[in-house]
């Protein structure tokens, strides 16, 4: 592929439209609005956005904005009965309806059950709310094209962010780049010498998912030991004797990678920038509910030691942009620990073509 697209305005402005104007996207995990009464708020790719669970336990996606000025409602997620709007005081109920109108024969002629917030399209599923914003876009489980049954014995909404594993981080690189790092084993000899490279014997296993996602499996520190450590810490199942054993990592097209263990899940979910070289990364180490004892010891431990892991990648993505950025333009070759990356690429340009074409 070429540089370009790391570096690229119009390049990058086109991938906003065509694939996150497009896609269906994870932007919220269950657990921030398990209760009904509990909303999220979401700021990316220039949206601000709503994700409340009404009082019917239904989960909805609103714009962040009141349907009288446009006044933002809310900067932080809270949890109550309905939602205020600052500037004059207009309430909306959790499920987008308007409830109340101060002075409302101000108004004058004017339909309240038209001033509700607007949906945005919205699915719960696989431990997580997604939107898309393409009225036209498939349903989200035509989408995933099985990678929910998949995933289905992790019960990913069992899981929850362990104490300060739950950040974002602004880094200075494009938004490919650090989703790139995170699926690719060429890296790890030179970025990870200590603390990846000696744990892992063989490069995972590229093994591709139907339709535009994909999954690598990874064989992480296997011995003897592991069997009945495996065995004591691994709630929900039924899994397979693979996934019981190995490190299953799942990146879901366009920006979600999800590092999946019975015990625990890593979730890295990068977003473009307002400029090419520069991305939102939401990290988060998440273990199951109610851990106890061994179980909750090892996802700490674990936890400790993917935040070391990521700290490693960030100098080697701000180094690959400065490269992008300042060196001649070049075409980029893929080594076969890379393949991940190059299926990733031309499922991307499929998305700019098809995009355009239409």
């Amino acid at each position: 592929v070429s540089s370009e697209r790391y570096v690229d305005p119009a390049w990058a402005d086109g991938e906003r439209g065509r694939v996150f104007g497009q896609a269906w996207l994870a932007v919220c995990p269950v657990h921030r609005v398990a209760r009904p009464g509990q909303w999220a708020v979401v700021d990316e790719l220039g949206h601000a956005l709503i994700v409340a669970r009404g009082k019917d336990g239904v989960v909805r996606a609103f714009p962040n904005a009141c349907r009288h000025r446009g006044t933002r409602l809310t900067d932080a997620d809270g949890c109550g009965k309905s939602l205020k709007c600052p500037y004059h005081g207009w309430r909306f109920g959790l499920d987008g309806s308007l409830e109340h109108v101060p002075d409302e024969e101000g108004m004058g002629r004017w339909r309240k059950d038209r001033a509700g917030l607007k949906n945005v399209r919205c699915e719960e599923r696989m431990g997580f709310v997604w939107v898309t914003f393409a009225e036209d876009a498939p349903p989200l489980a035509d989408t995933l094209d099985g990678i929910d049954d998949e995933l289905a014995p992790y019960r990913l909404d069992e899981m929850v962010p362990i104490a300060g594993m739950d950040r974002v981080f602004d880094v200075a690189c494009n938004w490919k780049a650090l989703l790139e790092i995170s699926v690719e084993s060429y890296h790890l000899a030179s970025v990870h010498p200590y603390t990846v490279a000696p744990f892992v014997d063989d490069a995972p296993l590229h093994r591709t998912v139907r339709g535009d996602h994909q999954r690598l499996v990874v064989e992480v520190a296997d011995g003897r030991f592991r069997g009945p450590l495996d065995r004591l810490t691994s709630r929900g199942g039924p899994y397979s004797p693979e996934q019981m054993r190995a490190l299953h990592r799942y990146l879901i097209f366009p920006n979600l990678i999800l590092n999946v263990l019975p015990c625990h899940v890593t979730l890295y979910q990068v977003w473009p920038g307002e400029t090419p070289d520069r991305c939102r990364l939401r990290y988060a180490f998440m273990g199951r509910r109610g851990a106890k004892g061994l179980e909750w010891l090892r996802a700490r431990a674990s936890a400790v030691a993917s935040r070391l892991v990521l700290q490693e990648d960030m100098p080697a993505v701000r180094r690959f942009q400065s490269g992008a950025r300042l060196g001649p333009r070049t075409t980029h070759a893929f080594h076969a620990e890379e393949a991940a990356l190059a299926r990733y690429h031309a499922v991307l340009d499929r998305w700019m073509a098809d995009a355009q074409a239409t």
